[in-house]
């Protein structure tokens, strides 16, 4: 199982510059070689009952498809293989989540930026904005999480994943908010849905709260 993944992982960070192995006569594109893979090693793992490697695999799986919106020229994602890559990513951060978001940080915020970039790539004209506010109620749930936990609690490479304010509060996650900007950024460029990302862009400039209850508040 563990040479299935990596053989699919390495096979699936080629996708955007090679399309077929090279001297190859296999008739498989490297993303259907990889996904073989990731889909063999998920069955392995699932059979050992090891919980986080199927969390990884499927996080892979996840990937994969936006590997191959690297490509150039690439076909927008079908509406089945997105809705098949948001299962796969879902299905890694229930892990993260059930194990502790703030034990597990980064890997929650990998799962939650992966979902954001599949959101982002349905090509719908609010696709940008929904995607940021994912991000935006994923932040909200992992600081609400912070506050919550007790002293001493949290370990400190998650610590070192939060923004403070000026008054020590803990106010943004600065991997969320990178990747929030530039989901605003490449929103604002395809200039669809623009009023909402303009004021979208200036609340994550701000490192004010974005999605859930405090959308609902601003345009109240």
């Amino acid at each position: 199982a563990f040479n299935h993944l990596r053989v699919g992982v390495h096979l699936s960070v080629s996708i955007p510059n090679q399309s077929r192995l090279a001297g190859s006569s296999r008739r498989e594109s490297i993303a259907e070689l990889a996904d073989k893979h990731f889909s063999k090693a998920l069955r392995g793992f699932g059979e050992l009952k090891e919980e986080r490697e199927v969390a990884v695999c499927h996080y892979h799986m996840a990937d994969l498809p936006l590997q191959e919106l690297k490509v150039p020229n690439a076909e927008p994602l079908s509406r089945a293989r997105q809705t098949a890559a948001l299962r796969h990513a879902k299905r890694s951060l229930e892990y993260w989540e059930k194990e502790g978001a703030l034990t597990y940080a980064k890997d929650f915020i990998a799962s939650h930026i992966r979902i954001a970039r599949l959101l982002e790539a349905s090509g719908k004209t609010s696709a940008s904005a929904e995607a940021i506010e994912h991000l935006g109620n994923a932040e909200q749930q992992l600081l609400a999480l912070l506050q919550a936990a007790p002293s001493g609690g949290v370990p400190k490479e998650t610590l070192e994943l939060i923004t403070k304010n000026e008054e020590g509060k803990q106010v943004a996650v600065e991997s969320f908010r990178r990747e929030m900007s530039r989901a605003c950024q490449t929103g604002l460029r395809s200039a669809k849905d623009v009023e909402r990302l303009k004021n979208l862009y200036r609340r994550v400039l701000r490192n004010e709260p974005i999605g859930g209850q405090s959308d609902a508040a601003s345009a109240a």
